[in-house]
């Protein structure tokens, strides 16, 4: 019954797709989703010809760059968190740390970190690679939500828990290690999820800002900047696919991240009744 109640809804959107696309080949010259967007054919053979290019080592990199950053995202929001929870008020200061850091204009961001990494590679004699310039400013534009989902889950803690670790006088790491941060996990994870979905994005976004102050040509931000501005549009909707299936792609790494580690942290019960279906079908 499952299986048939999938096709129904998928071969419908499909034979929809289908029919779209044909519309979109056949429409004329002078159309305004010509005009933006290309041609699908178009799409096709570009996407063909650079395969094996630079936009696969474009889209390697843009990849790999969101997956580290997501993955430091959530170290980093499990180290603020661990901070703030020393004392009453440090949870609040962190959320509003956070909440400060989405505020702030990427544009300021990227060049606040540029500059720093300017500076430190000077000092050294260094190259940084292109990854090691955009991972700061993702990484930011990716804290806010494991970090405030993490203090929520800390504050929600129930009160007779709270109570018991005073009663105990358990130690203060003891109950941030062993209690507090595996209490909050399933929030920071849920949250490194949420930001999963534009981890993709931010790292297009920054990659654009920095080839337009350095003028590094070898990212999928750069290509899509030059195809808007050389008015290529099948080129910027191929980069527009591309960057959905790598967010699609990292966003399932995220759930199956997550998965794993509740299983691990948490125990197969706690799994077992995350998995119990809300309604019988």
């Amino acid at each position: 019954m499952a299986k048939r109640s999938v096709a129904r809804v998928i071969l419908p959107v499909l034979s929809a797709i289908v029919l779209l696309t044909w519309r979109w080949e056949r429409a004329g010259q002078h159309s305004v989703i010509v005009t933006y967007w290309g041609r699908p054919s178009e799409v096709l053979q570009y996407l063909m010809e650079s395969a094996w290019g630079e936009l696969a080592t474009s889209v390697l990199l843009c990849f790999q760059t969101a997956v580290v950053s997501l993955i430091a995202a959530g170290v980093l929001a499990v180290a603020l968190l661990m901070a703030g929870a020393l004392s009453s008020t440090g949870l609040r200061l962190i959320e509003r740390f956070a909440a400060l850091s989405q505020t702030i204009p990427t544009l300021v961001i990227v060049t606040i970190f540029l500059l720093l990494e300017r500076q430190i590679a000077t000092a050294f004699h260094l190259k940084p690679p292109l990854m090691l310039y955009c991972l700061g400013p993702v990484t930011v534009s990716l804290l806010f939500p494991p970090l405030v989902n993490g203090a929520e889950g800390i504050a929600q803690l129930p009160i007779d828990v709270k109570y018991l670790l005073r009663l105990w006088a358990a130690p203060r790491w003891v109950r941030i290690w062993r209690v507090y941060i595996p209490a909050a996990l399933p929030y920071i994870l849920t949250g490194v999820r949420t930001s999963a979905t534009w981890a993709v994005g931010a790292t297009l976004l920054t990659e654009g800002l920095l080839s337009a102050v350095e003028g590094i040509s070898l990212s999928l931000g750069h290509i899509l900047l030059r195809a808007s501005s050389a008015g290529v549009a099948a080129r910027a909707t191929s980069v527009f696919i591309i960057a959905t299936a790598l967010a699609l792609a990292v966003y399932g790494l995220a759930v199956l991240a997550q998965r794993m580690i509740e299983r691990i942290v948490l125990g197969p019960t706690a799994m077992t009744q995350a998995d119990y279906p809300l309604q019988t079908t």
